[in-house]
């Protein structure tokens, strides 16, 4: 029987969202897409270092090494192999803060395996910068080290705009990693003055960049393509829900990384009742009303979405036994998002944080002592960026020859476990704060 309170609703809920959002549909979003010039698309930029290089190099990624564990001796070979053309290409990545998407299709049953691709590609091309970085530093050529190290952090931009989860779930590995390369490189020598600059002006764009939106926009138009077709009869429940278990990745794909993305599953190992379609106009206007009020935090500064997350994190837990088959779509989608909304706010404090320690470093040279509140650095970094950090409880903490740049630990009541899995691919910084030692003019980052 039809529900035609239900239907008016969704219709409502269409109409309003195609007057708040134009172009949310899948087929808007992949259009949209292609419609930007290449200049626009930074992802043409990556693809075009990884045709310089040797197709061996790209095929041979290793997980492992994208996390940054690469040995000084396989990094010289990794750079020797990739040729000093190539090299040179890639490092003129650095800078680049004009987020791309690799090429997107339409959604198909494999299109969660056809996304690995490209974000292999990313990490391979992550993984050689990294190499190449850490040669430089063993040699003594620190500003080059730095460029690279800035190139490594633009590959992650280069996925900025993607409306796919997994992407992004590799950009923020990247980007992690690229942190913890920057700090050695800045720990490893004096850099120039306009170098740090360079670096502080990068972490920033990329700590401030909405993934969130993205991801959620693309969540919601999946999920609306997919209950579009269930309510034509086009799909059955076992078209619309593939559980990450019956997901064969490509042969090349690391077997963490698969783990990874099954572990963010929240039916993962378990038996999931698969509902009918009784009311398929009432379930559908509950999932878009969902992810259009998810949207609508994530447009926010990252500081006011704290705790309209905790409440939406809340409710979903609420809503999980629901069994209705748009909730279970939207709520299975939404299980993988809630962990990367930590990791995403955690991306911002670290990325921040480490301009902010980054900004310390040039006033110390300028000043000859270590800021004492946040607000002395406004010179270097916005007072609104400022005071915006100092609102979630960043702060400073000088001791002597010692700065400790203080950053807070999130909990939106979520399950650690999923987490700790991205901690091990390096999408996570566990790290809450960073310690400066300075040592006459020299300063270093100690570890934690």
């Amino acid at each position: 029987m039809r529900n035609v309170g239900a239907e008016h609703e969704l219709d409502l809920l269409i109409r309003e969202t195609d007057r708040l959002d134009p172009d949310w549909r899948w087929g808007d979003l992949v259009a949209g897409l292609r419609r930007r010039e290449a200049g626009e698309n930074s992802w043409g930029a990556v693809e075009a270092v990884l045709a310089e290089l040797p197709m061996e190099l790209i095929d041979a990624e290793d997980c492992s090494v994208a996390c940054g564990n690469t040995s000084v001796e396989a990094s010289e070979e990794i750079r020797l192999a990739g040729g000093a053309e190539s090299w040179e290409a890639g490092r003129r990545l650095a800078g680049l803060r004009q987020e791309g998407c690799p090429p997107l299709h339409d959604l198909a049953r494999d299109s969660v395996e056809a996304t690995f691709e490209p974000a292999r590609r990313a990490r391979s091309l992550a993984r050689l910068l990294d190499a190449d970085a850490e040669v430089r530093m063993k040699r003594g050529e620190s500003e080059g080290a730095l460029l690279s190290a800035r190139a490594l952090l633009s590959v992650s931009t280069a996925l900025g705009a993607a409306p796919l989860l997994i992407l992004h779930l590799t950009a923020a590995a990247i980007r992690m990693v690229a942190a913890t390369r920057l700090k050695r490189v800045m720990s490893s020598a004096e850099l120039s003055d306009e170098s740090l600059a360079d670096v502080r002006d990068d972490l920033l764009a990329e700590a401030e960049r909405p993934i969130l939106v993205a991801i959620f926009r693309g969540e919601r138009a999946y999920f609306h393509d997919s209950m579009e077709r269930a309510r034509a009869g086009e799909l059955t429940f076992a078209d619309v829900y593939q559980p990450m278990d019956e997901i064969e990745p490509p042969d090349d794909v690391p077997q963490e990384f698969v783990e990874l993305i099954r572990g963010l599953n929240p039916f993962h190992g378990h038996s999931v009742a698969r509902p009918g379609f009784e009311d398929l106009a009432a379930n559908h206007a509950w999932g878009l009303r969902w992810f259009n009020s998810c949207i609508d935090i994530a447009r926010r500064p990252w500081e006011a979405q704290i705790e309209p997350w905790r409440e939406r994190i809340s409710d979903r837990e609420r809503e999980i036994d629901a069994g209705d088959v748009g909730r279970v779509i939207a709520l299975d989608s939404t299980s993988s998002l809630t962990n990367m909304i930590k990791e995403a706010h955690g991306g911002w404090l670290a990325l921040s944080g480490l301009a902010v320690a980054v900004a310390a470093i040039r006033w110390r040279r300028a000043v000859g002592e270590w800021p004492v509140e946040l607000g002395d650095l406004s010179g270097e970094i916005e007072m609104k960026a400022l005071e915006r950090l100092e609102s979630v409880g960043v702060a400073l903490e000088a001791d002597g020859p010692e700065l400790a740049v203080r950053l807070p630990e999130y909990h939106f009541g979520l399950a650690d476990k999923a987490f700790e899995m991205l901690a091990r691919c390096g999408a996570a910084c566990r790290e809450r704060g960073y310690r400066l030692m300075a040592d006459g003019s020299a300063v270093r980052f100690l570890e934690r």
